[in-house]
């Protein structure tokens, strides 16, 4: 079955059946929930660029197509989507919304954070490098 979508939001979940195909058209549209909990059957989803999934578990296609960059219109929410078998990589923020005209609205807080705490690490691992050098240097100065 061929299902387009236009102007919505939904909410929930979709499965397809092993003896099912289904192709998704999501048109200036959110959805919000998974598609497919347990494999890829036979889900095609297609994704304009003014259109969000907002997953809220791991979600399996066989096929998906869109137009944005790197999968910026799949909010991933800690979950994974995977297409053909691929994980996506999708957007990792958190989506609040659109505004007035239309512009997504994303959080990115938790990935700066992620980003920040991944630095400060690789910091504290270089400085404890740098001092066990000038340490081991030191000591056969002395011998």
């Amino acid at each position: 079955a061929k299902i387009n979508v236009f102007d919505s939001e939904l909410d929930g979940d979709i499965d397809v059946d092993s003896n099912s195909m289904v192709e998704l058209h999501f048109n200036n549209t959110v959805f919000k929930g998974k598609i497919n909990g347990d494999s890829d059957k036979y889900a095609s989803v297609f994704v304009s660029e003014d259109s969000i999934i907002n997953l809220t578990e791991d979600t399996y296609v066989k096929e998906l197509y869109t137009t944005t960059e790197k999968y910026s219109n799949i909010f991933l929410n800690g979950h994974t989507m995977y297409a053909d078998g691929k994980k996506v990589r999708g957007n990792k923020g958190k989506y609040l919304g659109k505004d007035k005209d239309g512009n997504i609205l994303v959080d990115n807080s938790q990935e700066e954070k992620k980003t920040l705490i991944v630095s400060i690490i690789i910091v504290l691992v270089i400085a404890i490098i740098i001092g066990a050098i000038i340490f081991i240097k030191k000591g056969i100065k002395k011998s």
